[in-house]
């Protein structure tokens, strides 16, 4: 409600906020998952409904909390990226890489062949945060001008969970980046940090700023120790 909001080229941002304050419905729209009741989502001005949908949804790449996991090959597990060509062997492996999963894939039976989930039987089996990499890694295969990352390491131990955030951090080029998270560990690697509150934008700076200032942002630093 009442969200007045720009994200430059190559930003970096994080979306922090308690449970329901609509940090994800946010992202969502981004997405074009939901369409506003009021106002509009823009590209340089210009309404999103105005784009064909396939076309502006081949501008982002995202990882949900509730992300997929495909019992198929490892390799189409991170393919399934591109709605249009499946990426050569070094675009998957170099996703792979990013996301951290490479060293898992490459040490199954059949490497990238490996069928991954049990549902026919006879594939490996992978824990939640190896199927959590693997999300990640099939997101980071697609070519994008928008990340948007929703809690993308809730079931990663704290090195990978580190090691996935660096790399997010440290992506060259204009890909936006777009980070909905709880934690304030997290926010501070952004650019800037959106606090929302019951629907809306109540604070957004950067996060030193914002800690200084002693505003939502930093009671919800004080909360989380």
């Amino acid at each position: 409600r009442d969200i007045n909001l720009e994200i430059g080229r190559g930003e970096f941002i994080a979306i922090v906020g308690h449970n329901g304050c609509g940090k994800s419905t946010l992202g969502k729209l981004l997405c074009r998952f939901y369409d506003p009741d009021e106002g509009y989502v823009g590209v340089e001005g210009v309404d999103i409904r105005a784009f064909e949908l396939r076309d502006y949804r081949s501008l982002i790449t995202a990882v949900f909390q509730d992300f997929s996991r495909y019992h198929l090959k490892a390799r189409q597990n991170i393919g399934l990226s591109w709605h249009q060509v499946i990426p050569n062997e070094a675009g998957i492996r170099l996703a792979a890489k990013l996301g951290g999963v490479d060293g898992i894939l490459e040490s199954l039976p059949e490497g990238y062949d490996t069928i991954l989930g049990t549902y026919f039987g006879h594939g490996a089996l992978l824990s939640g945060g190896e199927w959590q990499k693997v999300a990640i890694a099939r997101a980071l295969a697609r070519p994008a001008r928008i990340l948007l990352l929703d809690e993308p390491t809730a079931s990663l131990d704290a090195e990978s969970e580190a090691a996935t955030f660096e790399m997010i951090r440290s992506m060259p080029g204009g890909l936006i980046r777009i980070l909905i998270t709880q934690r304030l560990a997290h926010a501070a690697l952004a650019d800037r940090v959106i606090v929302m509150e019951q629907g809306r934008v109540v604070e957004q700076g950067a996060h030193a700023d914002l800690r200084r200032r002693g505003g939502r942002d930093a009671a919800l630093a004080a909360m989380q120790g």
